[in-house]
């Protein structure tokens, strides 16, 4: 059994630009020369017996990158530039704007029998690919070795290429193969395909699909916390929005533990995901503007809490990107537990610094600090209806306290007594 690789180059000029520009413009970016370097990271291992590359200046390029990373060494004249798997053609859309030409498309019915005007053809197009499936084939064919090629080529010719596989059924197979393969590939994404060794004039060939679009190896664990991994994550700012959940640790806290004053609203996990999650916010907070103080919160969040914190929390904020805008699930999911971890060290945070800084005015031979800005936060909730029965106690109690064991740090008002 032979493997191939088929890799889409790494982000180009006019991939950024949105422009069709010229071959010997459309160089790879600094994103294309790194994503290029960490595909040939993830195939250090790999030992490639054979390297095509489409003759433009971003596959070879491309190729290079992946090569200069491999634990193997090769030869300056491993790469085979075969000109059967460049881009098509695309006639009065060159040089233009990658919008026109997926506007002409769409009005086409997405037919892939489409022809740009003065573009190449269809039939021109498979002619040159049947031509280089020929020379793969003569390669899996000859000898008694295992074969690794690698093969860097286009988006657009890619997408030919499973159409051409899937039409010509009496000559290819394509085993393992599911109908949303057949989208564009990301830049220096890959498919990995195994290929038997056709015995005489036994046909079709068979391609067996082991892996399709992968793009792991693009993402870092600093792309998943920073958000900016641009190629990475189809929808950034969507995904990365819906992940965050404002956690407010002094409320919980407070409401949970304290019971200091009593809420509104659930300060808790549930309500704060549901706001962040949910699209029916409005009808939320009518229901608890109108039953908030008929409904014991308490228990609600005792019986709730875990299986909506498990949905809101992690189900909700993976499936969404996933279902919705084509989001890799291994990325959805990854910043969904960035977040969560960056929820816990926020949490943490607050009871920490609670402990090193702030003012101790009532007992400073306490732990414990005092912060103003939690108090300032309750005290505006509260002059918003939204906190009400705050817990206090006299300011004679506070005060003589403050005198007895405080720091110093309390405006203590003289009485007349």
């Amino acid at each position: 059994m032979s493997l191939i690789y088929f890799v889409r180059h790494g982000e180009s000029i006019g991939n950024t630009q949105l422009k069709n520009l010229t071959p010997d413009e459309n160089v790879l970016s600094e994103t294309g020369v790194v994503q290029a370097k960490k595909l040939g990271a993830h195939l250090e291992n790999v030992v490639f017996t054979h390297v095509f590359s489409s003759p433009y200046i971003r596959a070879i390029s491309t190729t290079q990158h992946i090569l200069s990373e491999s634990k193997t060494l090769y030869s300056d004249d491993v790469i085979v530039v075969d000109s059967d798997i460049r881009e098509r053609y695309l006639g009065i859309y060159e040089q233009k704007c990658t919008k026109e030409l997926a506007h002409a498309f769409k009005s086409t019915g997405v037919d892939f029998d489409w022809t740009p005007e003065g573009g190449e053809t269809k039939q021109e197009v498979e002619l040159r690919l049947e031509s280089f499936l020929q020379k793969v084939g003569n390669i899996v064919d000859t000898g008694s070795e295992r074969n690794t090629i690698l093969v860097v080529t286009h988006a657009a010719l890619m997408i030919h290429l499973w159409c051409y596989l899937l039409e010509r059924n009496e000559k290819y197979r394509l085993k393992n193969w599911k109908s949303d393969f057949l989208k564009v590939s990301k830049n220096a994404n890959y498919f990995l395909l195994a290929v038997e060794k056709l015995e005489g004039a036994a046909q079709p060939r068979e391609f067996e699909v082991k892996v399709a679009h992968d793009s792991e190896h693009l993402v870092s664990q600093k792309d998943a916390f920073s958000g900016l991994a641009k190629d990475k994550i189809k929808g950034p700012k969507s995904t990365i929005t819906l992940a965050v959940g404002k956690n407010v640790a002094a409320f919980e806290e407070r409401f949970q533990r304290l019971l200091s004053f009593q809420s509104k609203i659930i300060w808790s996990r549930v309500f704060l995901f549901s706001v962040v999650n949910l699209v029916g916010l409005y009808g939320l907070w009518v229901l608890i503007r109108e039953k908030g103080r008929e409904i014991n919160f308490a228990r609600f969040h005792q019986r709730y809490y875990l299986p909506l914190g498990i949905v809101l929390a992690f189900v909700a904020p993976t499936a969404i990107p996933w279902m919705f805008w084509d989001e890799l699930i291994t990325v959805a999911l990854s910043v969904t537990f960035c977040n969560y971890v960056l929820s816990l060290h926020r949490s943490s945070l607050v009871n920490s610094a609670a402990y090193m800084w702030g003012n101790k005015p009532d007992d400073k031979s306490i732990q414990p600090a005092e912060n103003c800005r939690t108090t300032a936060a309750i005290e505006l909730f509260a002059a918003l209806g939204m906190a009400y029965d705050l817990r206090t106690v006299g300011d004679n109690v506070v005060e003589s306290r403050a005198l007895r064991t405080g720091d110093g740090s309390r405006k203590i008002r003289i009485r007349n007594n």
